[in-house]
C-alpha cells in the first residue's frame, strides 16, 4: 500500500492550483476544471493518486479530467492538447517522459494555463509547482539497505527507467550512496522501461551475464523482478531484489 502521506503530498498541487486559480478575481469561472494526465493506472499508486485528486479536486468545488498516458509519449501530449481546447483552468501532469514532455507544457504555457507537475519532474516549458518525495534520498536508502543485506560485499545490478526524472534520480542516489561501500561493485545496470514484463527480461539477461550478483536493485515496484528471482532460488542460485516503491 502507498502512503497516505505521500498521496497528500502530490494531491497538493491541487491545493496550489486553487490559491492560483483564486487570484484570478471575479472573472474566473465559479466551478473550475482540472486536467490530470497520470503516467499509468496499472500501478497502484497511479491509482491511489487517482483517487486523492478527485477528493481533493472535490473539496475545492472542481471538476477534474483524469487521463492516463500509458507510459505513451504522443498520447500524453495529445491528452494536453485536448485539455488546452477544453480550455481548462490547470494541468497536473506526471510525464510519461520527462524531456520529451516539455513541448506540450509549452503550449499549455502559451495558453495561459498553468501546469504542475507530480511525482515525475519535466524538462520543459513553465511549471508552477512540482510536488514529489526526495527521489535522490530514496536511492541512498536502497543502497544502504542492499550494502547491510550483502554484508558490504559482492555484486550488484540496477534495473533503470532513464526516461522519467525520478527514476533518474534514484539511480543516482543509489549510486552516490554505493560508491562509499567499496567492496560491492555495481556490474550491470539494464533498462526495465519501468514495465515489468521488459524488467524481467532485463533480470533475466543480467542474471544470465552476472550469475554471481547478490542483489538487484529496481527503481520502483513494477520493475521488481519478482518472478524471476524466484527462478533463482529455485536454482539455488542467490539473489536479493531490493524494489524502491514511489512512496517513501
Amino acid at each position: 500500500m502507498c502512503s497516505w502521506r505521500r498521496l497528500l503530498q502530490v494531491t497538493g498541487a491541487i491545493a496550489l492550483s486553487a490559491g492560483l486559480l483564486s487570484c484570478k478575481g471575479d472573472s474566473v469561472k465559479a466551478t473550475k476544471t482540472v486536467g490530470v494526465t497520470l503516467l499509468t493506472r496499472q500501478d497502484e499508486f497511479y491509482r491511489q493518486l487517482e483517487e486523492g485528486l478527485r477528493k481533493a479536486a472535490e473539496s475545492h468545488g472542481y471538476k477534474v479530467i483524469v487521463t492516463s498516458g500509458d507510459f505513451d509519449l504522443a498520447k500524453q501530449q495529445s491528452q494536453i492538447d485536448n485539455f488546452i481546447v477544453q480550455h481548462v483552468d490547470a494541468i497536473i501532469v506526471c510525464p510519461v517522459d520527462s524531456k520529451g514532455i516539455g513541448p506540450a507544457i509549452e503550449k499549455a504555457n502559451a495558453a495561459k494555463i498553468p501546469v504542475f507537475t507530480a511525482d515525475i519532474s519535466a524538462q520543459g516549458g513553465q511549471v508552477v509547482s512540482h510536488v514529489a518525495s526526495d527521489n535522490v534520498a530514496g536511492g541512498k536508502l536502497a543502497a544502504e539497505y542492499i550494502a547491510k543485506a550483502l554484508s558490504e560485499k559482492g555484486q550488484v545490478g540496477i534495473i533503470t527507467e532513464p526516461e522519467v526524472q525520478s527514476t533518474i534520480d534514484r539511480e543516482a542516489g543509489f549510486r552516490e550512496a554505493m560508491a562509499g561501500h567499496p567492496h560491492i561493485q555495481i556490474v550491470s545496470a539494464l533498462n526495465g522501461e519501468g514495465k515489468r514484463d521488459r524488467s524481467l527480461k532485463a533480470a533475466d539477461d543480467m542474471l544470465q551475464s552476472h550469475p554471481s550478483i547478490g542483489a538487484i536493485f529496481a527503481i520502483n515496484e513494477e520493475s521488481a523482478p519478482r518472478r524471476t528471482l524466484e527462478r533463482q532460488v529455485a536454482s539455488q542460485r542467490q539473489a536479493r531484489d531490493r524494489g524502491l516503491r514511489r512512496d517513501p
